[in-house]
């Protein structure tokens, strides 16, 4: 324990490092589907873990999030070279607030026009009555609106804002989200999009705990995009409508908005299957509860988990400890989404876990891919990670360790990782895999 405690320490020291001088690395000389933009010089030194075990203090750190009203009205226009593809062209500054922070034009927020996302249901219903299950109320199935690409823009995918610094790139995404959680990553939500017969299957991302859409996906979306997908991306699980932190309704109830926005983008694509690329939670419990219980398993034909949280985590022995901290800040922070059901679900032991997988791994006709880091301090022991092939199902479990040793990646950083990028690549379309070119990522977070 002594161990992890020094490790997870010099983890978050590098972290704060790298992201407030925000220098020149290795990084910067990364090849991969999509070019990286540069960093901003003036990264805050923050960055938000999507799962249970974010220091609830980092999310006080902007002023804007006390103050969204500031952020509404923008400072004098000046030209956006790359504007997110989900939103109407940018042509405003970053908004300006007492003590905010300089953002690039990626962090500006979408036109006044766009209408803003359905509030979603407070009430978290469980999605069975088995006596394991969590005992909650009426169901639902409300999903908070996607935002869409604006009328007569071109469904165009820019390039990653954020770079491919693991956790670092990921705390610059969760800063971009603040004046708009709801927003949509670059490349995504283009629901005039048909899908080629080269890739007929749309790609569904689905975050993890604590994460929402935009700062998760924004390196992966405009990838998958360029590469010809048809990209769309959920927020799910709200404690309250437009938090920043998703994902944290019982897993149960997130399955049956999975369910729902999968069903919205076949009828759109006329598509008879997706495939679901997920983190943390949004590749292990949510989805793989929607393919067993909520009728997935006809209608995803890969679930690609990025550090997903199968089989549940003890959380490097701290979990109940951390759970006992969100039950207490959870009454004072639900609008922040530290009311975290979600959390709890995901713990060994828990009920929903040992319902789910009461019946194996996998649901047959549906290939899995799983990708592990041997660094990820979040869902422990990683091994938890891997599934184990049941009737009619293929398995892959990949340690990321295996294919790049020198890359350190963690839990929270995978999502911005190039290595990680390049095997969903190969997952989704193997036929045309390419070998991962190893980037360097030195930061084990």
């Amino acid at each position: 324990m002594r161990n992890i405690l020094k490790a997870t320490g010099t983890a978050l020291a590098a972290t704060v490092c790298l992201t407030a001088t925000a220098p020149t690395t290795t990084a910067a000389a990364i090849t991969s589907a999509a070019p990286a933009a540069p960093i901003a010089s003036a990264a805050p030194a923050a960055f938000i873990a999507p799962f249970a075990f974010a220091a609830p203090a980092a999310f006080a750190a902007p002023a804007s999030l006390a103050a969204p009203a500031a952020l509404a009205t923008p400072a004098a226009p000046i030209a956006s070279t790359a504007p997110i593809a989900s939103t109407a062209p940018a042509a405003a500054a970053a908004p300006v607030a007492p003590d905010a922070f300089i953002a690039p034009s990626a962090f500006a927020a979408p036109a006044a026009s766009v209408a803003r996302a359905a509030p979603n249901a407070s009430a978290i219903p469980a999605a069975s009555s088995a006596p394991v299950a969590p005992a909650v109320s009426a169901a639902s199935t409300t999903v908070p609106e996607p935002r869409q690409i604006a009328a007569g823009t071109p469904p165009t995918a820019s390039a990653n804002h954020f770079g491919y610094l693991g956790a670092v790139s990921l705390g610059l995404a969760v800063l971009g989200s603040v004046a708009d959680p709801d927003r949509s990553p670059a490349g995504a939500n283009d629901f005039g999009c048909k899908p080629s017969s080269a890739h007929p299957y749309p790609v569904v991302l689905v975050h993890g705990t604590f994460a929402n859409a935009f700062d998760s996906w924004s390196g992966l979306a405009p990838v998958l995009k360029n590469a010809g997908y048809c990209v769309f991306a959920l927020n799910y699980g709200e404690s309250k409508p437009h938090a920043l932190m998703k994902a944290t309704a019982h897993v149960p109830d997130s399955a049956r908005q999975l369910a729902s926005y999968v069903d919205r983008v076949l009828a759109a694509t006329g598509a008879s299957k997706v495939d679901l690329v997920g983190h943390s939670q949004g590749g292990g419990l949510t989805p793989e509860w929607y393919l067993r219980f909520d009728g997935g398993a006809a209608k995803v034909h890969h679930l690609v988990g990025i550090n997903p949280s199968n089989h549940g985590t003890d959380a490097s022995g701290l979990a109940p400890l951390l759970d006992t901290v969100l039950d207490v800040a959870g009454r004072a922070g639900k609008p922040l989404g530290l009311d975290s059901p979600a959390a709890r679900d995901q713990t060994i032991g828990s009920p929903v876990l040992q319902r789910l997988y009461a019946g194996g791994d996998t649901e047959p006709g549906v290939d899995y891919t799983t990708i592990a880091s041997r660094t990820d301090l979040v869902v422990t022991p990683y091994t938890n990670q891997f599934l184990k092939a049941g009737p009619g199902a293929r398995v892959h479990n990949i340690l990321l360790q295996d294919r790049c040793p020198l890359d350190l990646t963690g839990h929270a950083g995978g999502v911005y990782d190039p290595n990680v990028n390049r095997l969903v690549l190969n997952a989704l379309d193997p036929a045309h895999a390419e070998p991962v070119r190893c980037a360097l990522m030195p930061v084990p977070v």
